[in-house]
């Protein structure tokens, strides 16, 4: 019982650095209870962004409403149908095509979408890319691999340096 409550502290907290964090920004992430919410962030048709909380990190992913399946890339191909959260705004996201080998990461103008952590070492940011015949969004690391961390249909993941990646702009 009281790891349980632990948890939910943790994601509570979790959510009100995040939601402090980005308060000159109109993002925020809901609780994802099979439906999508109509402010909800879409990355193709029919897919969302998504987050996860596993083994103290937070996974960005794709969140397909089709299946009401979460995606995303944790040391290769993760999936779970629980305890999802779904970006949302109101405001002006923008899918924006990077180069990670020729063009800087950093835009003066617009701000990164920060998609999740792992521990206390790793930012991550979201980006999407089509790949084996989907759409699908992942984590962006740019301290560790500078690369979108893509899980693969075989369980795998492959670093992918040339896709695009979630800004907001004020």
């Amino acid at each position: 019982m009281t790891n349980r409550v632990s948890f939910k502290f943790l994601i509570l907290i979790v959510f009100i650095c995040g939601a402090k964090s980005n308060s000159d920004y109109d993002y925020y992430w809901r609780d994802y209870n099979g439906a999508i919410p109509p402010d909800a962030v879409t990355a193709a048709y029919g897919v969302y962004i998504g987050q996860v909380y596993r083994n103290c990190t937070l996974i960005p992913g794709a969140l397909y409403s089709e299946n009401q399946n979460f995606v995303g890339e944790f040391y290769g191909k993760f999936e779970t149908k629980t305890n999802i959260k779904i970006l949302c705004s109101h405001g002006l996201l923008k899918w924006v095509m990077v180069n990670l080998d020729d063009v800087p990461f950093e835009d003066p103008d617009c701000k990164l979408v920060r998609g999740g952590f792992e521990g206390d070492t790793f930012n991550w940011y979201i980006g999407r890319y089509f790949h084996e015949n989907m759409w699908k969004v992942s984590k962006v690391g740019y301290q560790h691999f500078k690369a979108l961390s893509l899980w693969t249909n075989s369980g795998s993941y492959v670093h992918i340096k040339k896709f695009e990646v979630l800004k907001v702009c004020r």
